[in-house]
Parts: C-alpha cells; sequence; structure tokens
C-alpha cells in the first residue's frame, strides 16, 4: 500500500473517529438532559406527594376533631340522662299510668265489634280478675307491676282479647254476669290473662299468678253498680281510679296512649 493511500485511510479514520466522539457527546449530553429532566419531574412528584399528605392529614384532623366533638356531645347527653334517671320518679304519676294503660287495653278489648257490639261483661269479669292481681299491687307500690307506657304487646292481648269475646258471643247465650255463665268461663278468662296476656304485657310468667283470688260476681257488680261505695269496698281501686284522673294530661303525653286507643279503633273485629 502506498503512502498517500495510507496517509488517506487514515485522515478518514480520524474523521471517523471525531464524529463518533461527537456521537458520544451528544448522546452524553441527551442522557444527561433526560435525566435531569427526570429528576425534575421525580422531585415535583415528591412535592405533590408531601402536599397531597399533608392536606389528607388536614382532612384527618378536621375529622378527628369532628369526632371528637361528636362524643363530646353524647357524653354530655348521657350526662343529661343520667341526672334525669336520678330524679325521683313520681310514685302517684307512675301507678296512675298503669291503671290507665290497663283501663284502655280493658276498654279497647270491650269495644271489640265494628258493628257496634260492646263487652261491658267481659270488662267486668276481667277487673274481677285484675283488681286484685294488678291494681291492688300497683297501689302496693310493686314496682314489678309498674308500666310506664303501652307495652309494644298490647295491640296484641287487645287482638286476643277480642276474639276471646267473639268466642263467647258464638258459645253462650247469655251475658257472664249471668250466674252460670260466670262460673264456666271465668275461669277460662282468668287463665288467659294469667298464661297468655299478662306475660304478653310484662315479659314473663309469675308462677304466684297462679294463686290470686279472683272477685266473686256479686262482689263486682257492686263495683259496677254502687259508685258511691268504691270508696269503702275497694278503697285500692278507688285510689287508682282517683289518680288516673289527676295525672290525666301527663298521662296522655308519656304513655303513647292516644295513638293506641287510635290503633285499636281501627282494628275492631266482624261481628260475624
Amino acid at each position: 500500500m502506498s503512502e498517500s493511500l495510507l496517509n488517506y485511510r487514515l485522515s478518514q479514520l480520524n474523521r471517523k473517529s471525531v464524529d463518533l466522539e461527537k456521537v458520544i457527546q451528544a448522546a452524553e449530553r441527551d442522557f444527561s438532559a433526560k435525566c435531569e429532566k427526570l429528576l425534575q419531574q421525580i422531585k415535583s412528584l415528591q412535592m405533590v406527594a408531601a402536599e397531597a399528605q399533608g392536606m389528607h392529614t388536614v382532612a384527618l384532623e378536621k375529622k378527628l376533631a369532628e369526632k371528637d366533638k361528636e362524643i363530646a356531645e353524647l357524653k354530655a347527653k348521657l350526662e343529661n340522662m343520667s341526672l334525669e334517671e336520678s330524679e325521683p320518679e313520681d310514685p302517684s304519676l307512675v301507678k296512675a299510668q298503669t291503671v290507665a294503660i290497663f283501663d284502655s287495653i280493658l276498654f279497647a278489648i270491650e269495644n271489640w265489634s265494628t258493628d257496634g257490639d260492646t263487652a261491658p261483661d267481659f270488662s267486668l269479669a276481667c277487673q274481677a280478675i285484675l283488681f286484685p292481681l294488678v291494681y291492688d299491687q300497683v297501689m302496693n307500690s310493686n314496682s314489678n307491676y309498674y308500666l310506664r307506657k303501652v307495652p309494644d304487646a298490647a295491640l296484641e292481648v287487645v287482638k286476643r282479647g277480642r276474639e276471646y269475646v267473639k268466642f263467647i258471643r258464638d258459645t253462650c247465650q247469655v251475658g257472664l254476669t249471668d250466674p252460670t255463665a260466670w262460673n264456666q268461663y271465668i275461669p277460662m278468662i282468668s287463665k288467659w290473662w294469667v298464661n297468655d296476656a299478662l306475660p304478653l304485657l310484662y315479659g314473663a310468667r309469675d308462677p304466684a299468678w297462679e294463686n290470686n283470688p279472683i272477685l266473686m260476681l256479686d262482689e263486682i257488680v257492686v263495683w259496677r253498680d254502687q259508685p258511691a261505695s268504691r270508696a269503702l269496698k275497694f278503697p285500692l281501686v278507688f285510689d287508682a281510679m282517683d289518680l288516673v284522673d289527676r295525672h290525666g294530661e301527663s298521662i296522655r303525653e308519656t304513655t303513647k296512649l292516644p295513638d293506641f286507643t287510635l290503633t285499636t279503633l281501627n282494628t275492631r273485629l266482624e261481628a260475624n
């Protein structure tokens, strides 16, 4: 190979080397720029993440503050409820509430039919059972017998009581104040109260109810027919009725009796 050709090849190699170096330098600059850009993006993302975390923390702190406020309000309500519960209960009011509830249940059962047929004889039989069984206990301050509001089961008791009245009307040709009918049905009605109605109202059954005395027909007829003698013959029940009269407005406001009475009027049975 001639010397001139060799020099020519060397000059070409030098140029390619320079070109390659330029390419490498350009690639390095491009890579460095891309790395710088990537670093800027990472920094931006870090700033966004930090800002989002800060906003999230503020939101969490706000929610925690709201929950703390709710807890404080609930505590205050509980304290107020405790104070209210600690206030002494008016014994005369709770006795009146209980008696009024039972009277309303009996009244609803008595007015059982959509055609206007009533059952005062059934109410009288129930009073012969309930006066010694419940009313006397209430007036003797036995708190186990107190009812402050109409029990949820009261409507069911009225329903079953009305069905019992319909059964008696279908099977007995005379009223329950007939001595023969009284003797036949009063034990059945007593068992219904002891085993069904009262457990529904109180949520439990007391075995002691089995031995409760039932007023005789002539005794309860005195209550019905001789109002002037009630204070003497039935002092506890007479006082109970007096309490109901005295606490009438409070009873209506606290026992839900108005709603109960309205519902029972709309659920009477067909006589036939």
